[in-house]
Order: C-alpha cells, then structure tokens, then sequence
C-alpha cells in the first residue's frame, strides 16, 4: 500500500515502530535494465537511482506515515541494498504531544 503511490506498484514490505522511529523495508524487484546494471557490476547507479528516487518521493511517505501514527516525521532517510534485494525508509518522530489529565474539582 505504502509503496503504490511512489512506483506504481505494490511491495512486500514489513513496518516496525521503535519507539520514536517507523522503520520500513521493502522486497524489490529491478526492472530489466537494472538487472543489467548488476550483472555488469554497476550496482552503483541502481542505488544510487533508487536513492534519489526515495528522496524525489519522500514527501508522500512523510505524509503517509503522519497520518498512519498521528505524529509529525522530523526526519527520514532511505537506502537501498542488492544482495539482498530490499530498501529501508526510517522515519524519525517527533515527541509525543503531553495529553491533558483530567482532574476532580473539589
């Protein structure tokens, strides 16, 4: 779901909260030119691609991520592994708001 609006796709991804951090990461696939990148060595440029792409995008998954914990993200970064195939997004959140406690007038 989180992975469609970005690349049209849908990823299989797995989500962890540690406390003020959502962290993400996504099973991919490379395209058939990617693949060629990597059987040539240039494993390179398909991280770095894929970076910049996770920080052109960034801002939906900000948005997404605010919406799904309630909390303002201060921070995000993102990397892109090949061996094995899958990307990270981490999410820094900022502190949680002080709920007002309820209390008894005397």
């Amino acid at each position: 779901m989180m992975h469609e609006p970005a690349y049209g796709t849908t990823g299989i991804f797995r989500t962890c909260y540690i406390a003020d951090l959502v962290v993400v990461a996504d099973d991919i696939e490379l395209t058939d030119s990617e693949r060629e990148l990597l059987e040539r060595g240039r494993g390179d440029r398909i991280r770095a691609d894929r970076v910049a792409f996770q920080y052109v995008t960034g801002p939906l998954f900000v948005s997404m991520v605010e919406r799904a914990t309630g909390r303002r993200v201060l921070a995000f970064s993102g990397e892109v592994h090949l061996e094995p195939l899958f990307e990270v997004a981490v999410f820094r959140l900022a502190p949680e708001e002080p709920r007002p406690s309820c209390s008894r007038a005397s």
